[in-house]
């Protein structure tokens, strides 16, 4: 793993910081508020991994992660979405058993 990228479980990118904050916001929600270690207005570290939410820009290079939710209204531009995706790590990229089933789609979701 590059040492200058930073590592997060599940990344959320929108063309409004506040539209991502909400998104990640729901997904925390679902999850049981003692798990939660740290909470950001934009980041949440929990017991099972950590949440990011940003609003794209080219500066967002520096992230690397194995789950991302894309705002729809990023997806009008192939040369976004396609620079997100070559962030989208696998877990064997951290040191996890390879598994012949992963498949990237099932982690690239769209809001």
């Amino acid at each position: 793993m590059s040492m200058n990228a930073t590592h997060v479980n599940t990344m959320i990118f929108s063309d409004d910081q506040l539209k991502a904050e909400a998104k990640m916001n729901e997904l925390v929600s679902f999850l049981p508020e003692r798990s939660i270690i740290k909470r950001t207005k934009d980041h949440v570290k929990t017991t099972i991994g950590t949440y990011r939410a940003k609003k794209y820009t080219e500066g967002c290079r520096g992230y690397r992660y194995q789950t991302v939710y894309i705002d729809k209204s990023l997806s009008v531009s192939s040369d976004v979405v396609n620079s997100i995706l070559m962030k989208l790590r696998s877990p064997d990229f951290y040191g996890e058993p390879k598994n012949d089933n992963y498949n990237w789609k099932d982690h690239v979701h769209f809001f």
